[in-house]
């Protein structure tokens, strides 16, 4: 982020901005939520400037952070020994990442239909067993191959691309644009994107055939119903009353004295103005409960994500709290299973959910509840150990 515009924050009384150790804006608004706008440079260095990045000192934090992992946290051998033969003689920054995405590139293949690897760390057996995995993995191994070789990197996940409505004049990003990347840090640049999962796996939507246009078009009403029913709160009812009042001033300053003789149908503007204010309101709470009730909660993202919550919850009582820059992966591969007797493992417990919530496919409700059996069981064997 490069500025942050408080003169449009509405919400909380005492918002509290800070930078985070990673260099992210992390914002806290009380349980009441708030919104705020923040100016980013999209600006990306050339090579030419990030070639030049060798030998110069990373901050503190991000060393602590992402090149002084816990014992328990150190990546596999054999990942570090893979790490190590890739870069070969490479010494810049810059020459170790682009070694590692010609790697991934070059040997290993997109796929969201994984096997279970029941026992086994899922990134390491990524790298030096199947050799097929989706974008997370691709990303989480570039990951721990940078930060073998001594280079801070993590992943972030979000959404990739969207389709354009030209019916409502927005951007539609589903679920299935999901998408995870990796960030590398360069002193003098900060964090650099870069993205190793092959072209299979970045999905391009467009709208192209008549059906495809139809869901655009009733999606576009379907937003227009909660812009203007569901979510028609006091902020937008205020912003277009001050509308309104503005566009009466300044027709009552170019009218003249033409005002005068137009004032009673000026003003039975608007009474009908606010007669329809009050009708989306009421509308508005007649709605609620309606189709906001039915939508919240029916993306198969959601369903699969509950469980999870509930796993890392049990987790972090156990000892074993998530860190802000790790994986599931990861995490998962903190957790000694066997020592604890945890069946299912952890990790094959992750694995399963990185398949079901990658796959592209709808999950049944038999995945999910076997998800959430297994969940259940992970928990009380941990209650067990008490």
């Amino acid at each position: 982020p490069v500025a942050l515009d408080t003169h449009h924050f509405r919400g909380a009384k005492n918002p509290r901005f800070r930078v985070g150790p990673g260099g992210e804006l992390r914002g806290d608004m009380g349980a009441g939520g708030g919104h705020y706008v923040v100016y980013s440079d999209l600006g990306r260095p050339t090579r030419a400037a990030l070639a030049k990045v060798s030998g110069k000192p990373i901050p503190a934090p991000i060393v602590e952070h992402y090149l002084r992992p816990r014992p328990r946290d150190l990546p596999p051998a054999g990942i570090a020994r893979l790490a190590r033969r890739i870069a070969g003689s490479e010494r810049t920054p810059l020459a170790k990442v682009e070694a590692v995405l010609a790697f991934l590139r070059r040997e290993y293949g997109y796929s969201r239909r994984l096997r279970s690897n029941q026992g086994h760390d899922p990134v390491e057996q990524f790298l030096l067993v199947s050799k097929q995995g989706h974008c997370e993995l691709f990303a989480s191994a570039m990951v721990l191959l940078l930060r073998s070789l001594g280079v801070p990197a993590r992943v972030v996940t979000g959404f990739l691309g969207g389709t354009w409505n030209s019916y409502g004049d927005y951007v539609v990003v589903r679920q299935g644009d999901a998408h995870a990347w990796v960030e590398v840090w360069f002193s003098g640049h900060g964090w650099v994107t870069f993205d190793p999962t092959p072209p299979a796996g970045r999905r391009s939507a467009s709208a192209s055939g008549w059906m495809d246009r139809m869901r655009l078009f009733f999606d576009s009403l379907r937003m227009r119903w909660h812009r203007w029913v569901i979510d028609y709160d006091v902020n937008r009812q205020i912003n277009l009353f001050q509308r309104v009042r503005g566009n009466m001033t300044r027709a009552r300053r170019s009218a003249g004295a033409t005002f005068k003789a137009h004032k009673s149908w000026l003003w039975a503007s608007l009474g009908l103005v606010m007669c329809l204010l009050l009708g989306f309101v009421l509308l508005r709470r007649r709605a609620q409960g309606g189709p906001r009730a039915r939508s919240e909660g029916a993306g198969p993202g959601r369903r699969l994500a509950r469980p999870m919550a509930r796993l890392l919850r049990g987790l972090a009582r156990h000892g074993h709290r998530r860190e802000p820059t790790q994986t599931l992966a990861e995490l998962a591969s903190r957790v000694d299973s066997a020592a604890l007797g945890l069946d299912p493992p952890v990790s094959a417990l992750t694995s399963a959910y990185y398949a079901l919530r990658y796959s592209g496919v709808e999950p049944t409700r038999e995945d999910l509840q076997r998800l959430d059996q297994d969940v259940r069981a992970i928990l009380a064997q941990l209650s067990a150990r008490k």
